[in-house]
C-alpha cells in the first residue's frame, strides 16, 4: 500500500498552525508560516501583527424597551433595507488556508458529511512509548465529535479511524518538536509517520491524517495542522493527496480531547480567534468559541464559523444594508429557525448580532442574550479577524457581553438594541446610520 514519494515543489507556501502551553502565560498561539523556494523555507512564528476592527462603543439610550417575553414577536422589518444574501457573503481577504470567506474556500478537508480520519500513532528513540496506542486513543475518543455533531446541527461527522500500532520516527524527539514552526519540515514529520504505517494502514478512504506523538515526550510541545493551498505541496499516500493533516503534542495531557476539536476546526478552514503573542490572548472573543479558548465557558461556534462550514444555510441569515428593522433571532444552539443579522460596514467588514443560550455544550455560559461582534476578513488569523463588542458591561473574558431586553449597543454605525427575549430567543431592533 505504499504511495509513490511526494515530489519536491518550488515556491510552495503553507501555514502550521497550534496551541503551545507556556509557564506562566498558559496557552500561547503559534503560527508558522513557511515559504518554498529553492531548497530554502523561512518562517515567521508567535509575532503576528494585531490589527483589532475599530469599533465606536458610543452606547446611545435604547429606542425601546420592554419586559422579557416567553417567546419572540414575529419579525417586523420598518424601513430597513434588506439585501439579497450575497451582499453579505464574507470575501476572501487575509485568507491562507484559515480565515473567514463566505462561501468557503473547497480546496481543504471538507466540513458536511462523514469525514473520516486516519489516525496513527508515532514515538520517538529517545522518548519511546509507555502508554498503549489504546490508552492515549482513550483521551482523543469521544470529544471532539461529540462537539461537532451538535454544533454542526447534525450535519458532521468526524470518525477517527486508529490503527493501534506505535512506529519509531528516525530522529530524535526535539528535531520533530522544532518541526512544527517550518512548514516543510512539518510536512515530513506527517509523511514520514504515514509511509511507516502504510504497509499497514490503508489511507485511500481517509479525507486526513492525525498522527498521535507520544503524549509523553515533552521536546514536542504542541499539536498543530498542516495546511497546504498549493496543490503540489501535500502529504501522499496510497493515491490520496492530503492538503490538511493534524500532528499531536504534550499538550494533549492538559487539554484532552478538545484539543482535537480545536485543530479540527482549522482543517476545515477555521482561523484562531485568540491573540497571538499576547498575554490577553482572550481580547478578541473572550470566552466565546472553541477556536478562541478551548476552555471556554460557551465554546460553541459562532453563526459565521457556521454559516461557513455549511451548517447553517443562507436563508437563516439576514442581510441589512440600511435604515431600521426589526428580527426575530433563535439562539445559535438550537436547530432552525433565523440565526443572525450581518450588516456589511465595509469591503470586508461586517457587524454580526446572534442569539446565545445556555444550552448543550453552551450550557456552562454565565449570561445570555443578544451577542454582538464585528467580523473583518482582512485580519489574518490570530489578530483579531473576529472581535466581540463590550455590549453594555463586558465583564471578565467579556462573559456579560450578551445583552438583555432593553439594552443597546453602537458600534462601526450600526445601533443594536434588544427589545424582548425568552427562551425561544432574542427580538433585536437593528438601526444602520445613513
Amino acid at each position: 500500500m505504499t504511495g509513490q514519494p511526494p515530489t519536491e515543489p518550488r515556491n510552495r507556501a503553507a501555514i502550521v498552525l497550534g496551541l503551545l502551553l507556556l509557564a506562566g502565560i498558559g496557552a500561547a498561539a503559534v503560527l508558522a508560516v513557511a515559504a518554498r523556494g529553492d531548497g530554502d523555507a523561512s518562517t515567521a512564528a508567535g509575532s503576528a501583527t494585531t490589527t483589532a476592527a475599530t469599533a465606536a462603543p458610543a452606547t446611545p439610550a435604547p429606542t425601546t424597551s420592554t419586559p422579557p417575553t416567553s417567546e419572540p414577536a414575529t419579525t417586523v422589518v420598518d424601513t430597513g433595507e434588506i439585501a439579497p444574501i450575497e451582499d453579505c457573503h464574507v470575501p476572501t481577504g487575509a485568507f491562507n488556508g484559515v480565515g473567514f470567506v463566505v462561501p468557503r474556500f473547497d480546496g481543504l478537508a471538507r466540513s458536511v458529511g462523514t469525514i473520516r480520519i486516519a489516525t496513527i500513532f508515532a514515538d520517538f528513540d529517545d522518548a519511546p512509548a509507555t502508554r498503549t496506542p489504546e490508552e492515549v486513543f482513550a483521551i482523543l475518543d469521544g470529544p471532539a465529535a461529540e462537539f461537532y455533531r451538535e454544533v454542526s446541527y447534525g450535519r458532521a461527522e468526524f470518525v477517527l479511524e486508529p490503527h493501534f500500532e506505535w512506529y519509531r520516527l528516525s530522529e530524535p524527539s526535539a528535531h520533530y518538536g522544532a518541526a512544527l514552526l517550518d512548514g516543510e519540515l512539518h510536512r515530513r514529520f506527517i509523511q514520514e509517520a504515514v509511509t511507516l504505517a502504510d504497509p499497514a494502514v490503508d489511507f485511500s478512504g481517509a479525507d486526513y491524517v492525525l498522527v498521535v506523538s507520544n503524549p509523553d515526550a515533552p521536546n514536542v510541545p504542541f499539536g498543530p495542522v498542516f495546511v497546504s493551498t498549493d496543490p503540489g505541496w501535500n502529504v501522499e499516500a496510497d493515491g490520496r493527496v492530503f492538503t490538511t493533516s493534524i500532528t499531536s503534542g504534550f499538550d494533549l495531557n492538559h487539554w484532552g480531547g478538545m484539543w482535537l476539536a480545536h485543530e479540527i476546526g482549522h482543517t476545515v478552514t477555521l482561523p484562531d480567534l485568540y491573540e497571538y503573542g499576547s498575554t490577553d490572548s482572550l481580547r478578541f472573543v473572550g470566552d466565546f468559541s472553541l477556536m478562541g479558548d478551548i476552555a471556554a465557558s460557551s465554546p460553541g461556534l459562532f453563526v459565521v464559523e457556521r454559516w461557513q462550514l455549511g451548517w447553517l444555510d443562507d436563508p437563516q441569515i439576514t442581510c441589512q444594508t440600511g435604515g431600521s428593522a426589526s428580527h426575530v433571532l433563535t439562539p445559535i444552539e438550537t436547530i432552525g429557525g433565523m440565526k443572525a443579522v450581518v450588516v456589511p460596514v465595509g469591503p470586508t467588514r461586517f457587524v454580526v448580532v446572534e442569539s446565545r443560550r445556555p444550552i448543550g455544550v453552551d450550557a456552562g455560559m454565565p449570561d445570555e442574550g443578544a451577542l454582538v461582534y464585528v467580523v473583518d476578513s482582512s485580519i489574518a488569523s490570530g489578530a483579531g479577524t473576529l472581535d466581540v463588542m463590550p455590549g453594555v458591561d463586558a465583564g471578565p473574558a467579556k462573559i456579560e457581553a450578551p445583552m438583555a431586553p432593553g439594552e443597546s449597543y453602537t458600534v462601526a454605525g450600526v445601533t443594536i438594541t434588544v427589545t424582548s427575549a425568552g427562551p425561544e430567543g432574542d427580538t433585536v431592533q437593528v438601526d444602520v446610520a445613513g
